[in-house]
């Protein structure tokens, strides 16, 4: 879905992607109040319990797309032909802002894991 939001461009892709991330967020929240500490996968380890982030992100991705679409989202590339330098600098941020969200998603419950941990004396 999100290739079709970057080859295709227009609303109805991003209403797409803005639904599937509801539903996914959805699903999430559902497996969490059947089975608490039930195996996401979805990033990290295949073991990694689903948690709340997954919810918010999906929630805020969802938005996003949803914003997306209320406006006029061109494709990637008739983006990238407005931009300076021919879009590498819009494309860095991209890839940052795709890097940031997956450390969210893996990186950060294992922080806060190693946060609660008791310390040896």
């Amino acid at each position: 879905m999100a290739v079709s939001v970057l080859v295709v461009g227009g609303p109805l892709p991003a209403v797409a992607l803005a639904v599937m991330h509801l539903g996914f967020a959805g699903f999430v929240t559902r497996l969490r109040s059947v089975a608490a500490g039930a195996p996401c996968g979805c990033f990290g380890p295949a073991d990694a319990p689903a948690d709340r982030l997954h919810v918010v992100v999906n929630l805020a991705a969802a938005t996003v797309a949803a914003l997306a679409a209320a406006g006029r989202p061109e494709s990637l590339l008739a983006t990238l032909a407005g931009q300076p330098a021919l879009g590498v600098p819009y494309l860095a941020l991209v890839v940052v802002a795709a890097g940031s969200t997956l450390l969210v998603l893996t990186a950060l419950p294992e922080l806060w894991a190693a946060a609660r941990r008791p310390t040896a004396p």
